[in-house]
């Protein structure tokens, strides 16, 4: 198994078309696919994938430790408050302990330091794990997609149970490859996510902000060690100068992927561009799509040669 993140620092580079489309081509060369939408605060591989109703997964709802104080039994020691390593319970002495809900990261220590027993433990929705083998015409991939409930801000919690998931769907299935859709930017959600990576496929945009942007994640792949592979989205838009990108950052760009207005019209129909207008002759995006995929079949066979 070999799990290969997709991320791309910057919002809207193109990182879940390239997920979605590099899982659907290792899964036509008769690859076992699980596809992981692990932007849980804006989960959309199911919509590239043609399936916009979440309600026909299969799901399996998540909750989260949220601690209450019982007045009538707290006796204002403040213990819950000494443990609370990310300070979301704030007491001013004498007084009944509030909980800053933001902050706390559901990890119980209060409750079980409590010498009162004054913590009620109690669990709030925090999300859903949604999951369903999706068929493109004759080709099968399984996708999970993590959701997080509006209002909440644990996103690692809900990435956690997903790879808890994973390691029990793994045990019957024997997947091939795993390709996570990352959240945008460079944050602890991405972190976690490069981190159970083999190795990252950045994807960006020859722009100012792409630029930018790209450099935080390959410095974040760089801080957890895992090596780097940029990918070019909309190669043709500029020509604004990447001077020693690849130098400088130890990293390569793979693939370039021109501007393509038949990838904007497989958007709107809602079929992956992979399977879009099979029967005319294969555009330069699709090659570009299709030269990605070999790169991850050949790093494979490298990996084992």
């Amino acid at each position: 198994m070999q799990i290969i993140s997709v991320s791309g620092g910057k919002g809207g580079t193109g990182k879940t078309f390239v997920a979605v489309n590099l899982a659907l081509y290792l899964a036509t060369k008769k690859k076992n696919v699980l596809l992981m939408d692990c932007d849980v605060e804006n989960p959309n591989t199911n919509i590239l994938l043609g399936k916009t109703d979440l309600s026909e997964f299969e799901s399996a709802e998540i909750s989260h430790f949220v601690p209450k104080f019982d007045e009538n039994k707290c006796t204002k020691c403040g213990k819950c408050a000494q443990v609370c390593r990310p300070h979301a319970i704030f007491q001013i002495i004498n007084q009944i302990p509030l909980l800053m809900q933001n902050l706390c990261t559901s990890c119980e220590l209060c409750y079980r330091v409590c010498p009162d027993d004054a913590i009620i433990p109690s669990y709030e929705p925090l999300g859903k794990i949604y999951l369903k083998t999706i068929r493109v015409q004759d080709t099968s991939l399984d996708l999970m997609v993590g959701e997080l409930s509006v209002g909440q801000v644990q996103a690692v919690k809900i990435l956690e149970r997903m790879y808890k998931k994973l390691e029990k769907l793994n045990a019957t299935h024997k997947y091939d490859y795993i390709i996570t859709d990352s959240a945008p930017g460079a944050h602890c959600d991405v972190e976690f996510v490069i981190k159970q990576s083999k190795y990252v496929l950045c994807v960006t945009e020859p722009t100012p902000f792409g630029i930018h942007d790209l450099k935080r994640i390959l410095e974040l792949s760089n801080i957890v060690q895992r090596n780097t592979f940029v990918i070019m989205n909309r190669a043709t838009i500029t020509d604004y100068p990447l001077n020693n990108l690849e130098k400088d950052h130890n990293t390569h760009i793979i693939a370039s992927i021109p501007y393509d207005l038949q990838i904007m019209e497989s958007y709107a129909q809602g079929i992956p561009f992979l399977f879009y207008k099979l029967a005319e002759e294969k555009s330069s995006s699709k090659i570009a799509i299709e030269s990605i995929g070999q790169f991850v079949v050949q790093k494979e066979k490298s990996t084992y040669d």
